[in-house]
């Protein structure tokens, strides 16, 4: 005889025991899947930056100048050419990103507008992906090809913060990723300062890789930050040597975020706070007595990174007229570390040093009559 045997319906309370439950193991499961989220992140972003980082090698290696940081055009023509309705945003946010990326798909809030964009987008390709030199190292890009573009673009990118120590952004741009409306998400790091109005930079001094030759860096390449996560240097340039207090970097880290070094390694970097160099250290260096009360201009220092590359000398980038010649000729006239036996930036055969002689009028101290105002990077 066969026996059926009814199933029995589950009970109002039951059905909710059981809903309750699996709520609870959700609720308990969900921060560790964020955190997992949160840490794949990090791992894509450390792995864009360590290509980066290569295709700088392997850019350096092949060219004349052996520039470890392919220069944009921005960098060497007059200020007049970028399009912006405010200049200073295109020096202080638009050049440091210009290296390598895609060209930007929105506007630029705040004095840039439609400038970095593509022509049919109302832009003038001064910006645009194909005049930014490391796509071709870091992407093997062509003109003709459809790339990806996600080796420049760290996938927590969210911009810019609303924030007082953001330097390098106008306030209008925060919460804008930063690829979409400058087509990387990485930054250069620029440590140095900036000859010439905020609307007009004439030349750049910089203690930082940019403008240096590769093999002549003789800082300690694993510590040397190379590019950077934005947010990063701009934590580093923060007054009284102390980062910001409510920093918190796009991978959800207090004080920290991704950067790759000069040997091409790559990873997460604590802005603990800065080294201060007492003034007899600074002139055991060979400091510049010009700048000795302000050596944050040139030496910025945590206890796992560098964004100077003491003992190396400087580079001078100039910005250049139609003509050739340089908007700011002439020596500078400043002396000790990083001035003297500085590299230049200009075209390949010049050599280094002061190539241009001193053509303008010098005052009694030496340095260039009328020059202009020096901006912090």
């Amino acid at each position: 005889m066969v026996v059926h045997i009814r199933p029995r319906a589950l009970t109002l309370t039951e059905v909710i025991v059981v809903l309750a439950v699996g709520g609870l193991l959700t609720f308990i499961a969900l921060p560790a899947l964020a955190g997992v989220r949160v840490n794949e992140r990090a791992a894509w972003c450390c792995a864009n930056l360590r290509q980066i980082g290569v295709a700088s090698l392997t850019y350096a290696d092949e060219d004349p100048r052996e520039q470890i940081v392919p220069l944009h055009q921005s960098k060497v023509r007059p200020m007049s050419l970028n399009g912006f309705f405010n200049s200073e945003w295109a020096w202080r946010t638009a050049e440091p990103m210009a290296y390598g990326g895609r060209t930007p798909i929105t506007d630029f809030p705040g004095g840039g507008g439609t400038a970095m964009r593509s022509k049919r987008d109302g832009g003038n390709g001064f910006w645009v992906a194909s005049t930014r030199p490391l796509n071709l190292y870091a992407l093997g890009w062509q003109k003709t090809q459809e790339t990806p573009f996600e080796v420049f673009h760290c996938p927590a990118d969210v911009g810019y913060p609303d924030a007082d120590w953001v330097q390098d952004a106008p306030r209008e741009v925060a919460g804008i990723p930063c690829f979409d409306f400058l087509g990387n998400s990485y930054r250069v790091n620029t440590c140095g300062i900036g000859f010439g109005s905020p609307q007009s930079i004439q030349a750049e001094f910089l203690s930082a890789p940019v403008g240096h030759r590769a093999s002549s860096i003789a800082s300690r390449l694993s510590e040397t930050v190379l590019y950077a996560e934005p947010l990063f240097y701009n934590g580093s340039r923060t007054e009284h040597w102390n980062p910001p207090p409510d920093f918190v970097g796009w991978h959800g880290q207090f004080r920290a975020d991704q950067v790759v070094f000069c040997d091409g390694s790559a990873a997460l970097r604590r802005l603990d706070p800065f080294r201060v160099f007492s003034r007899q250290e600074l002139e055991q260096m060979n400091f510049s007595i010009d700048f000795i009360d302000e050596p944050e201009a040139f030496l910025r220092r945590g206890p796992s990174y560098q964004m100077d590359c003491y003992p190396t000398p400087g580079a001078r980038i100039d910005r250049y007229r139609p003509n050739g010649t340089p908007l700011l000729p002439g020596p500078l006239g400043y002396t000790g570390w990083p001035f003297d036996g500085y590299q230049q930036n200009v075209p390949p055969g010049s050599g280094d040093g002061p190539a241009f002689g001193p053509s303008g009028d010098l005052d009694e101290a030496g340095r260039l009559s009328g020059i202009p105002t020096v901006n912090p990077y």
